[in-house]
């Protein structure tokens, strides 16, 4: 894990955000980690927006999310999720799409969401 995060911490927005997903939503809990990952989505989202202000890009959104979830704050990660869901491109997949209702649903019934980092992007 190490390596991992000295590569998250020395790339960009995209490693930042990875590491934070994994850090979110690892189903291991020795490897989870939401302090940590609401550090580094906190992170990402800061770089994303000084590239292109104004915007707050979908799939940050949804990892920062993962990340208040994870930290058992649920209200917080429904309100982000929502902006992460009004936030989905048109020509997003429905399969895609109704991942992000999913973790949407998980927060309003105050679960956390467990996955693995095998979805493109991050």
């Amino acid at each position: 894990m190490t390596w991992l995060s000295q590569a998250a911490l020395s790339g960009g927005t995209d490693q930042l955000n990875g590491l934070a997903w994994l850090l979110a939503t690892c189903p291991d809990a020795k490897l989870r980690n939401a302090d940590k990952a609401i550090t580094l989505s906190s992170r990402a989202l800061r770089q994303a927006q000084q590239e292109s202000p104004g915007e707050a890009p979908f799939m940050l959104l949804d990892t920062h999310a993962a990340a208040y979830a994870a930290a058992g704050e649920f209200l917080h990660a429904v309100d982000l999720q929502r902006e992460a869901i009004a936030g989905l491109p048109k020509d997003l997949g429905q399969e895609e799409r109704r991942g992000y209702q999913q973790r949407l649903q998980a927060y309003q019934a105050r679960r956390a969401w467990l996955d693995f980092p095998t979805r493109p992007g991050r």
